[in-house]
């Protein structure tokens, strides 16, 4: 499994802490299942954040790999 960017760790990160704090401001409520929850919500926004700028990053890697396999196949034909 390929490193993340660091394009999608601070996507993700800014998603969590902003989540995090808009939805601890609009749910005031200090319990201890709605903290669990907000947490839960806020991690989850954070990796599809993250996840959301991976597909570029492996289209790209897929087209390099194609190019250089077929100038690889081009230099080996006589």
């Amino acid at each position: 499994m390929p490193h993340p960017t660091p394009a999608q760790l601070v996507s993700g990160s800014v998603t969590v802490v902003g989540s995090a704090l808009a939805l601890l401001l609009l749910l005031p409520s200090g319990s201890a299942l709605a903290l669990t929850a907000v947490a839960a919500v806020s991690l989850t926004l954070g990796t599809v954040a993250a996840l959301a700028a991976a597909p570029e990053r492996a289209a790209r890697n897929r087209r390099a790999h194609a190019r250089s396999v077929s100038e690889r196949a081009a230099v080996r034909r006589p």
